[in-house]
């Protein structure tokens, strides 16, 4: 646990309803506040549980009055709490954030969960801050190459998860496979449900008698019209098969008790680390049931939610229903090889990756330009005989010492660096013209000459000692 004072960190999301950049940033949060860090959320709501400390705003208003006030509010919340890094999740939330962190010399984050809306104002204006962190491969290219943004403003973080908390002790006890459709109802990936209920599974449905169809997450109003009259027509036809279960908090254990999961995002991931079939299906594309050739297309997606351009293909129908044919007939005891590493996704290494961008944003705010850092050997009373030259006599360095006074340098250590870095020191204690003196080696003249000029000055350094 760090010493105190730790990092304060602020996510702003707008949020009214559940999603995955709800999930990715309390699951943020949590890892975080286990290591000692305080952080705070505002947003309109939350659905989650967290030991963050939650203010409601209503962020995700996008009228031009309620903007003004949300940015008004952010900038005194930042204020008031010595907020020392900002985290953006959704355009809404960077653009209030970004004018809101102004001159503040806090730093934003935007972590970018979905494609962004291509029009003359995202070309124009960055708002997303200091870094962005897209969650896969296909953002960072649509980044670059539509929203226009530099790449070395761009570091990529996949969704973090605790796979510990994925265990579930459920399984399907019935002799019938289960499909499981989750996700949500409404934009586009209830779209992609709804073509799913038109054009593949009544085939099945009428073909193969031995499964069941379950849809997981979101209302049934936020269907298309289309959509609600299909369901309505196949839950007729097969009462018995076709469920439509909604919302659901305990994902992991409905995932346990399907034999299959179409999905997308973050249930992808939770299914592959379950060792359960995945067909990754999205907004952006289709994978099909994933396996060794396919995984690393899928991952770049984020299993079917993102493409790198603006491009949407149509589904393969044909080929879909010949998968999940083909699924249908396998045994149902079938193993499935693992084919997601799961180690680039734990909660841990994820938090562990967003912290180092959230200190080394920040320290460019407390530190904009770069720290000199001067090597000297020996300090020797007079001039010595030396190949290389590596000495500065008492005299000159005592001239160097009155020159660094004269322009009002403080000298820091490396410790006093991290520590600031780290959120275990107030940024007060760098100076606003730092300096770092070393001295290499270790020798004798370093301790009877340097060290009382630098006391004398009231300075500090570093001596690299050799072991020997």
């Amino acid at each position: 646990m760090p010493a105190t004072p730790a990092l304060r960190i602020l996510h702003v999301l707008s949020q009214v309803q559940i999603t995955g950049a709800e999930v990715y940033a309390i699951a943020l949060a949590q890892a975080h506040i286990q290591e000692g860090y305080e952080v705070f959320i505002v947003s309109d709501k939350l659905h989650k549980p967290t030991d963050a400390h939650f203010t409601s705003q209503p962020i995700d208003n996008r009228s031009f009055k309620q903007r003004i006030k949300n940015i008004l509010f952010l900038r005194k919340f930042i204020k008031e709490h010595n907020i020392d890094v900002v985290h953006a999740h959704s355009r809404a939330a960077s653009w209030v954030s970004n004018i809101a962190v102004k001159f503040l010399k806090v730093p934003l984050i935007s972590t970018i969960h979905g494609r962004q809306h291509l029009h003359t104002s995202t070309t124009l204006f960055d708002i997303y801050g200091d870094r962005l962190i897209p969650v896969c491969a296909n953002l960072q290219q649509h980044l670059i190459h539509e929203v226009k943004i530099k790449p070395e403003k761009i570091t990529t973080i996949p969704n973090g998860f605790d796979f510990e908390s994925l265990i579930s002790q459920k399984e399907n006890n019935s002799n019938k496979k289960t499909i499981s459709i989750i996700g949500r109802t409404s934009s586009k990936k209830g779209e992609r449900t709804v073509e799913l209920l038109t054009s593949v599974f009544p085939t099945l449905l009428n073909e193969h008698a031995h499964f069941i169809l379950r849809i997981i997450g979101g209302k049934l109003e936020d269907f298309s019209t289309e959509g609600q009259q299909q369901l309505k027509v196949l839950q007729h036809l097969y009462p018995e098969r076709i469920e439509f279960i909604g919302h659901v908090n305990n994902v992991p254990d409905w995932i346990a008790t399907s034999d299959l999961i179409i999905g997308s995002g973050r249930v992808a991931i939770e299914t592959l680390a379950m060792h359960k079939p995945l067909l990754a299906m999205g907004e952006g594309c289709t994978h099909g049931i994933i396996d060794s050739e396919n995984i690393t297309a899928a991952k770049a997606s984020n299993f079917g939610d993102i493409l790198a351009t603006v491009y949407t293909p149509t589904l393969d129908y044909e080929l879909l229903k010949n998968q999940l044919k083909k699924f249908l007939l396998a045994p149902k005891t079938l193993v499935i090889e693992p084919v997601l590493d799961i180690s680039e996704y734990d909660i841990k290494t994820i938090a562990a990756r967003v912290l180092e961008v959230y200190k080394a944003e920040r320290m460019k705010k407390i530190i904009p330009t770069f720290i000199p850092i001067l090597m000297y050997h020996k300090i020797p009373n007079t001039p010595i005989d030396s190949t290389h030259k590596i000495f500065v006599t008492k005299e000159n360095f005592r001239k160097h010492l009155q020159f660094f006074k004269r322009r009002n340098l403080k000298t820091i250590t490396f410790i006093d660096y991290i520590a600031v870095r780290n959120g275990h020191q107030p940024k007060s204690i760098l100076a606003t013209k730092p300096i770092i003196i070393t001295f290499d080696d270790g020798y004798v003249d370093n301790l009877t000459n340097a060290l009382p000029l630098m006391q004398q000055y009231g300075y500090k350094g570093v001596l690299y000692l050799l072991g020997d």
